[in-house]
């Protein structure tokens, strides 16, 4: 008789992957099992949901530029956002922390930067750095720390750093204290009192390097603006301003860094930021240039500034190099222009470079390798290579945007994120006219604000461009805004998309199903959400794809097999254990990924065949209700007479008996190698029999069949 054995997967207990364990639900990278709510479809394991991160809701609206995220030692991320509001003398910075383990995000505040230059400035590149420090040990009394073993002047420690005490680990910081003055190595006073500590007190201090480019209404004032002295601590809801850098480094301060007295770096399009090198030396690249010609910018942002006048210093030497200019095809593009990545595989692996988008008619995404961003250079096109638009599928499938921009890449995952005309494209970087990889989100008009009843998914809204970040597996998409409409910034879990490769990592694996019969299956269905949400606006979420397999599963080490389409089992061998996993696709049009609920396993029993017999799927046929089963030990005597019950799998309706003694509703047969022969032929392992009815059975009629001996 056909059986079903029901798996619930929500509700489970799991465990991740990486500590396996047979009799759970094994998650992957950015799964879980999750309860959205009360209803139906939001309840379910799969892929982290989309988060979103909604600027125009906050207290303080601030429609989003620019993105940066940055991941924090607790695992969570910081995703900071430059304002895109009329262009002003000062800009705003606001800043959401988002929670991968509770797939929560949280609205911090923000900052209000104020330009040493008081003209109307556009924001059009941010990035940011954390630092520690906690070499030594402290003793504190009231606002005054004393370091043993500290160097913080030398260490560049800046004012406005933030201080905990009690642990060299910031997570296990509780309440942190803002450092106002460092006055020696080890001599430093807080903005208010601390709890009294005993010297050898560990301690850790954490601080924030922001570098943000503008245009501006008087050009020269445009550039590159190093924000020093910034903490998380910093942003409130009620926002702080930042003042402007005067005559003294290494404050909270923004300064103005500068190639000459009159600033000629008027058209910066991005910036791109490299790792640190030491306390007094890491470098940011910034495009400049209208149209087809690029010059790049590289500065040292961790120059000692000794010679500030009004907020601004002159770099020279080697804190500062200007290439010549360079001839691009395409437009470059004017905003979040830039990356700096060494990539593991492709054209360029290993050769840490800069990436250059252009647009329009000929847009390219150049490669450029930083040693050849050296002092009056015209040579940066010829020094790497470029990649060009060619959409999944050729140019018959995606149209061509001619509109390459904003390009991430994660080194996490070995990929890129390049930001086209109401898409984005998740691909391999090549440079031989190839086919993209992915073509990620549409252009949508639906806004999601806290009270949109549509479910989240990345988009550009009505066209308007849209800027990425990515770390660690996640894509943080945003939309520009100029206003308080719109601009919703998407968290989505591009790491666990089986398109970067099949592993455990980026499977959930089902508990081990161990029945009480040996079984021959029959077929898998996994019950999952058809559409987000129910009612008005549904969304189809993504693929997902399932399998299996019957050995190697207590300690992990069986390879999986790929469940049809169909959810068919027929081919599987005989056994009485069985584990399935699912994988899943969290890149596409909508990039919801699925969401799974339980399965549901079909087959047949034992107890329906004497344990002489397994069921032999291949000599069945459904469409005529054939049963097929293999001999698999001996009787020990002369074959018995067997008979074959068929019912209604539906109802449970008899349809037919028949004894192999006679053929009134059909016949048994046996293979003699060549040809079906009626009979049951002799005791034999391995013989296979069938029995072929030839009494009526209603067609589209699912069936069970039960088959004893004597």
């Amino acid at each position: 008789m056909l059986k079903a054995f029901e798996q619930i997967l929500y509700g489970a207990p799991t465990t991740p992957v990486t500590t396996y364990d047979a009799t759970k639900v094994n998650l992957g990278s950015k799964m879980g099992s999750y309860s959205l709510g009360p209803n139906f479809h939001e309840k379910f394991v799969g892929p982290q949901p989309i988060a979103v991160m909604r600027p125009a809701d906050q207290t303080t609206a601030i429609p989003p530029q620019s993105i940066y995220s940055l991941k924090y030692a607790d695992g969570s991320f910081y995703v900071f956002y430059a304002d895109n509001s009329t262009a002003a003398a000062t800009r705003r910075v606001g800043l959401f922390n988002f929670n991968p383990v509770t797939n929560s995000v949280n609205w911090l505040g923000f900052i209000t930067l104020t330009f040493p230059s008081a003209t109307v400035h556009t924001a059009r590149g941010i990035a940011c750095v954390m630092d520690t420090y906690s070499e030594g040990t402290v003793a504190v009394s009231g606002t005054t720390v004393t370091g043993t073993g500290t160097s913080w002047q030398t260490g560049k420690v800046p004012i406005g750093a933030r201080v905990g005490f009690g642990s060299s680990n910031p997570t296990e910081i509780t309440a942190w204290f803002t450092a106002s003055a460092i006055s020696a190595e080890g001599t430093m006073t807080l903005s208010s009192s601390a709890p009294t500590y005993a010297s050898g007190t560990p301690y850790v201090i954490e601080y924030l390097t922001m570098v943000i480019t503008t245009t501006n209404a008087t050009a020269t004032n445009g550039g590159l603006y190093v924000v020093k002295g910034l903490s998380i601590s910093a942003f409130t809801q009620a926002g702080t301003t930042i003042p402007a850098a005067t005559t003294v480094d290494n404050i909270r301060a923004v300064y103005f860094l500068k190639d000459t007295a009159t600033n000629t770096n008027t058209v910066a399009g991005g910036v791109a930021i490299d790792d640190k090198i030491s306390n007094t030396e890491q470098y940011v690249y910034v495009t400049n240039g209208a149209a087809t010609s690029l010059i790049v910018y590289k500065y040292n942002i961790r120059a000692t500034l000794g010679s500030l006048a009004g907020g601004a210093m002159v770099l020279t030497g080697s804190d500062l190099v200007i290439t010549g200019t360079n001839a691009v095809l395409g437009n470059l593009h004017q905003s979040n222009n830039g990356c700096i990545a060494t990539m593991a595989s492709g054209p360029g692996s290993g050769v840490k470079s800069l990436y250059v988008g252009t647009s329009s008619t000929n847009g390219r995404m150049y490669r450029i390798p930083v040693t050849a961003i050296t002092g009056g250079s015209t040579s940066l096109i010829s020094s790497g290579g470029a990649m060009v638009e060619n959409p999944p599928g050729g140019t018959a499938t995606h149209g061509v945007t001619n509109g390459l921009g904003n390009a991430e890449y994660d080194p996490t995952i070995d990929k890129w994120y390049i930001v086209a005309q109401s898409r984005v494209y998740f691909t391999q970087h090549r440079e031989d006219a190839g086919q993209m990889d992915i073509a990620i989100g549409v252009s949508h008009l639906q806004l999601d604000g806290g009270g949109s009843s549509g479910i989240p998914f990345p988009h550009s809204y009505n066209s308007v461009p849209t800027v990425v970040s990515a770390t660690d597996g996640y894509l943080f998409l945003g939309q520009t805004a100029t206003s308080t409409t719109g601009g919703a910034i998407f968290v989505c879990p591009m790491g666990a998309d089986y398109y970067l490769g099949s592993s455990d990592d980026r499977k959930i694996i089902c508990p081990k199903i161990v029945l009480t019969e040996a079984n021959s299956f029959y077929s898998i269905y996994a019950d999952h959400v058809g559409s987000l949400p129910a009612g008005t606006f549904p969304k189809s979420p993504e693929h997902f794809r399932m399998f299996y397999r019957t050995t190697g599963i207590d300690d992990n080490s069986g390879s999986w097999l790929a469940v049809p389409d169909d959810g068919s089992l027929s081919g599987v061998s005989s056994s009485n254990v069985i584990q399935f996993a699912f994988e899943f696709k969290t890149a596409g049009d909508f990039s919801i990924p699925a969401r799974i609920r339980k399965i549901i396993l079909l087959y047949q029993g034992d107890t329906d065949l004497p344990p002489q017999y397994y069921f032999n799927d291949p000599d069945s046929d459904s469409s005529l209700s054939t049963v097929g089963f293999i001999q698999k030990s001996l009787f020990g005597t002369t074959l018995p007479t067997h008979t074959i019950n068929i019912y209604d799998y539906d109802t449970g309706n008899l349809l037919l008996t028949q004894d192999s003694d006679t053929d009134t509703n059909g016949v048994f047969e046996y293979w003699n190698g060549s040809t079906w022969v009626a009979g049951l032929g002799t005791d034999t392992v391995n013989l296979r029999r069938r029995f072929r009815p030839t009494a009526f059975i209603p067609s589209n009629t699912s069936i069970v069949s039960r088959i004893t001996v004597g």
